[in-house]
This record gives C-alpha cells, structure tokens and sequence, in this order.
C-alpha cells in the first residue's frame, strides 16, 4: 500500500538526490527501498545526481602534480611538484618546494604529500627522515613541526614515524598530524629490525594550536597504512590497511576501521591487484582493478564503520592500455598512468579519455586538489 502511494518516478528522483547512507538506511521502511541500488534506472539517476553535487567544493581549487622521478646517472629520487592547467594540462609551472631538509641537504628529494588535497591552503609535507612541515604554497611559509618526544630513545634504537593523516579539527580549531611509531634495531648483520611492532603499537598525534605531540591510548590493533594514499573529510583521516580502510576522528581521537568490499581480494599481491583510495566528489572512495585488466571498479563509502555500506557505483570499461590510477581530479575527473608512463585522463560524466601532454608519471605520482589561501598557518594561535 505505501508503494502504490508514492510513483516509482517520484521514488526514484527524491530518492535520488540523498546520501548513500540515507538511502542504505531507508531500506527499512518498504521491501521496494531495500532494493533500490539493485535498480539500473534508479542507478542512473543516482550516479548523474553524485557528479554534478558537491560541485562549489572545487570552486576556485587549483590542480598540483607531484610527479616522483628517478635519475639514472645518480639513481637519486626527486619530486617534482607542478600547477597544472589549460583544458587538457598543456601549461604546467614548476613550483619550488620548501627547503625542509637543510641540515641534510637533501632539499626536493624523497618529499611526500600527506593527502589528495590542502586543507585550508595548507600541504602536509614529510620526508624520509621524519621531518614534517606544514606549508602554505601560496603565501610560501612553512612551519616545521617540532620532532616528537618518541624520538630522543635510548641510543641503540633509531626512532621512525609513519604519518599517516593531516587535518583539521573543527571543534577545537586545530590542525592535526597523525603518526605510527616505530623504533628500530639493528640485528648483528646489520639489517633492520622492527621491536614490538605489533604487541607495542604506538600511535602520537601532533596539535598546532600546542605546538606539541602527545601519545594516543590504543588499546585495539590498528592495521598500518600500506600504501600512500591518504585521505582528509569531514574531520576524519583516511587510509587503506590491509584488509580495511582505517578512519580517525580528530575530535574524538578514536579510530573505526571499516572492511573494505568483498570483490577486492585480501591477498593483492598474490592476485596483482590493485587499489587507490581517492576524493571523489566529496566521498571516499575505491578504484580497484586486476593489473592489466581493462576493467575498473569504483566504489563509494555511504558510513564509516559499515562493511555494507559500500556501493560500487561505476564500472570502467574498456581502459586496455593503463597501468593504474593516481588520483582524483574536479568534477568527476580520474587520472591514471598509462603503460607508457604518460598521464591519462578519464571524465565519468561524458565517458571520454584522453592523454594529456604530462610524460614521466610513475607509481609514486599524485594528483592534489589545491586551494589558495592568504591566511597564515598559526593563525589559530593568535
């Protein structure tokens, strides 16, 4: 009787327009509902109403490159960060990085982004030997981050973080950084050893508006990033580990872990699968993909902590000549490195790729979502 009452036209296009959370927890009003993203047409409208919101998101956003490279002469690995824009990317401009690292003299050399995009104008940016800056490419100003307490250890052990999510806590005006610690050994044929990892885990978390890290009480086994996509939304850090997609609440200071979906294999190595967490339209999201397989799965989160409520929401096929994605752009837009080491661009809105003129894209490049910004980092401090 419910169902007579409402067309499924007017289902549908209402329906249409929420949250996939929303819809995932209206299935318990009618049996119809249950269905609804088993239903091609309501799929449609759905994933056309997905593309065009969140558009102001990107409004006056800016697209960065960082593009890894390796020269052979030295075998040295640089980074080299650029604006890209134009209609297919043809003008780029090369912007200097910070020179982070002067006691090291390793300026512009093994330099990660901690995420897809800027958080107020602000890049989270580290290097291998644990310095972390927060930098402002607009204005140029860059605020090293103080090193942790963990690192002044006991002589015979060599102290090593892992950040692994950068963001704003809006409840506090805070930006944060979150870090695994590690701290290493070296064994009598002078390799690495890896002490407690697992029965020790040690998670700190740095404030600005303290200028200071602290040690985080975890008392569950949190699974370690392996890969380098990490994500910022809504006051939560994301990252894949292992089997799950890990999330941490800024305000909170506790962390979810939400199993990723069943169709992606636990053990990719072994299956040469691969996954990339992106920011698609203002939602977490997987693309995932068999190596050298033309077809690719993009799947959206509805709630963090639901296994269920993952939603595959596009299927990409046929893409027969690419490698894997590096990220995502605006408005729908997916960039991927093709076989040849170029960069590929794919629009889901009207189904179209096309090689752009960027050459030289490895598996460490990544695409940042950038927005500029005036004001100064410690402004929260004033």
């Amino acid at each position: 009787q419910f169902r007579n009452r409402i067309p499924d036209d007017l289902t549908f296009s209402i329906m249409g327009k929420l949250p996939l959370k929303s819809i995932k927890r209206f299935g318990c009003v009618c049996k119809s509902w249950v269905s609804l993203l088993e239903n091609p047409n309501f799929m449609t409208i759905f994933r056309n109403n997905f593309l065009s919101n969140h558009r102001s998101y990107y409004d006056d956003t800016v697209l960065l490159l960082c593009q890894s490279l390796n020269t052979n002469i030295t075998e040295t690995h640089h980074e080299n960060l650029f604006l890209l824009s134009g209609e297919k990317f043809q003008n780029r401009v090369k912007l200097d990085w910070p020179n982070l690292f002067q006691e090291q003299n390793l300026a512009n050399s093994h330099i990660d982004i901690l995420g897809h995009a800027s958080i107020n104008g602000i890049l989270c940016v580290n290097n291998r030997y644990s310095t972390i800056g927060l930098w402002n490419p607009t204005t140029e100003e860059l605020k090293i981050i103080p090193p942790s307490p963990n690192k002044f250890v006991p002589s015979n052990l060599v102290y090593s973080a892992d950040p692994c999510g950068f963001g704003y806590d809006r409840d506090t005006d805070d930006y944060k950084v979150i870090s695994h610690v590690q701290f290493l050994l070296f064994d009598d044929n002078d390799n690495w050893n890896r002490e407690n990892e697992h029965r020790n885990p040690l998670w700190e978390i740095y404030s600005l508006r303290s200028n200071s890290w602290k040690n985080l009480e975890i008392d569950v086994d949190v699974p370690l990033s392996d890969r380098v996509d990490y994500l910022y939304l809504d006051g939560m850090c994301h990252w894949q580990g292992g089997d799950y997609l890990v999330s941490f609440d800024l305000s909170n200071e506790v962390f979810f872990t939400t199993p990723i979906p069943l169709e992606i294999p636990s053990d990719r190595i072994r299956y040469e699968y691969d996954v990339t967490l992106v920011l698609l339209n203002v939602s977490v999201a997987l693309i995932s993909h068999f190596m050298y397989c033309s077809t690719f799965n993009i799947s959206i989160l509805g709630e963090v902590g639901v296994k269920e409520s993952w939603t595959k929401l596009f299927i990409v096929e046929p893409l027969p000549y690419i490698l894997h994605s590096i990220g995502a752009g605006k408005k729908g837009d997916i960039f991927f490195r093709s076989k040849d080491d170029e960069l590929v661009r794919y629009d889901l809105n009207t189904h179209m790729i096309e090689e752009l003129d960027v050459k030289d894209v490895d598996s460490l490049s990544q695409i940042v979502i950038y927005t500029e910004s005036h004001l100064p980092i410690d402004k929260i401090n004033k």
